[in-house]
């Protein structure tokens, strides 16, 4: 079969404001995949100077949130709908609105979704009745990095940091799998404060790591903590979200125990979200050693063998420092790790790309069985791109405001830091100035 002309929709953000991750899986289409790849990064709407009927394939990235009027407007869901093109929808995050997201992935008439929901999980979130004829692909959040280029990773007793750990505090609503995310520092610090240990552990948004910086800081430490990714929590109308933010914003003090008996007892744990973070395949590649809570891990990471498993109780948390300790151990589980994960190539970007070929052919095939007549090429697209006065002023807008508020560590640092010392009620109505550094 012939090359697939592929509409790549993006919010492709700048180098400086992201994890390398998004890149990394942005840049794997153009890289890897066989077929023709056009990538259009806006948001709200596409420009009108792009015609949807010059592609077989229109792809919507995680990077716009599906189910977000701010991301995705009306209009454009409707001219998606309207596309003949294969559609083929990637969602992360999928906890949040879901009834929201379903509504604009039924209203654009997508034909592949790309879910992190494991397979077991799938028909509790998408039912069978709105998704009976839609392909649904479990996929992993992130892969091996390809942004670590050049490399040398350290020798694990020379390096400085014993423990290392950068995370958010993650919303109550989340659940105790999101909450377990920040609690990890709180516990590790307790239950080690008398251990000779060289700890850098933080769960403050200003402390985050970005670009560059993070390879060379998980090359700095032996080890760094981690937690299953994603929520065991799933909000389908928002109202466990609405309901839990009105509280803390009444009750600023309130801890988690408190909330999760008055809002999320009948919610939590229902449905299982428990993903492998995109983090751990970067700091195998680092040769750094993870120490993790007890969990899935996709059925990728085996403990004892590729990480060293943390019960959330600590109960033994001697035995893991004593492998820390151990060089000679923690390099065995390090080299295991390295050589299973990363050399065997299983969870590369490039196999990830191949199944999404493969994927698009299945339902070129069995939805249509001709090209477009007129796709565009790489110079006419961006032609019709750059000539449209209003995308090439918000491109623009958006990449300086992006640059300059998230790309510069002081600047984030004292933004994130003003911004969650307001109350909740205040946060919720500023964050549609966020707009103004989006494109």
């Amino acid at each position: 079969m012939s090359k697939l002309n592929i509409l790549l929709l993006s919010n492709r953000p700048t180098k400086r404001s992201q994890a390398g991750t998004v890149f990394d899986h942005l840049n794997s289409f153009h890289k890897y995949s066989i077929h023709k790849i056009l990538e259009l990064s806006t948001i709200h709407s596409i420009p009108n100077t792009i015609d949807l009927d010059r592609f077989d394939v229109i792809v919507v990235h995680y990077t716009l949130g599906i189910g977000f009027e701010h991301f995705i407007n009306n209009k454009t869901k409707s001219q998606l709908g309207r596309s003949k093109a294969i559609k083929v929808i990637f969602i992360q995050d999928e906890y949040r609105i879901i009834d929201k997201v379903i509504e604009s992935m039924v209203s654009i008439d997508v034909d592949i979704l790309f879910t992190a929901v494991p397979e077991t999980e799938i028909y509790k979130v998408y039912s069978k009745e709105k998704f009976l004829d839609v392909k649904i692909v479990t996929n992993l959040c992130g892969y091996v990095p390809e942004s670590f280029t050049n490399i040398m990773p350290p020798e694990f007793h020379s390096r400085p940091i014993d423990v290392g750990y950068r995370t958010r505090k993650t919303p109550f609503w989340l659940g105790k799998l999101g909450v377990d995310k920040w609690i990890i520092v709180d516990k590790f610090l307790k239950y080690c404060k008398d251990e000779d240990l060289i700890m850098d552990l933080s769960y403050n948004e200003s402390d985050r790591i970005y670009g560059n910086k993070w390879p060379l800081f998980l090359m700095s430490c032996k080890s760094v903590l981690g937690v299953e990714s994603g929520s065991s929590v799933f909000d389908f109308s928002g109202k466990i979200q609405e309901d839990v933010e009105e509280y803390t914003s009444i009750h600023p003090k309130a801890e988690f125990e408190e909330v999760f008996e008055l809002f999320l007892t009948n919610v939590d744990g229902k449905i299982k979200l428990n993903q492998i973070s995109p983090r751990f395949f970067e700091a195998i590649y680092c040769k750094t050693l993870l120490i993790l809570f007890e969990g899935e891990y996709s059925g990728i990471l085996t403990p004892w063998k590729h990480y060293v498993p943390l019960k959330k109780d600590f109960s033994n948390i001697d035995k893991v420092l004593s492998v820390l300790r151990d060089p000679v151990e923690a390099q065995k589980i390090i080299d295991t790790a390295y050589s299973e994960i990363i050399k065997s190539g299983l969870y590369s970007y490039e196999k990830f790309i191949k199944r999404f070929d493969s994927e698009l052919y299945k339902s070129f095939s069995k939805k249509k069985s001709t090209l477009v007549e007129n796709p565009y090429s790489k110079k006419s697209f961006f032609i019709s791109l750059y000539t449209n006065p209003d995308y090439l002023f918000r491109y623009m807008l958006s990449s300086v405001m992006q640059s300059i508020v998230l790309g510069f560590p002081i600047v984030r640092k004292n933004i994130f830091r003003l911004y969650f010392s307001l109350p909740t009620k205040i946060q919720k109505k500023i964050r549609p100035i966020a707009k103004f550094i989006n494109k």
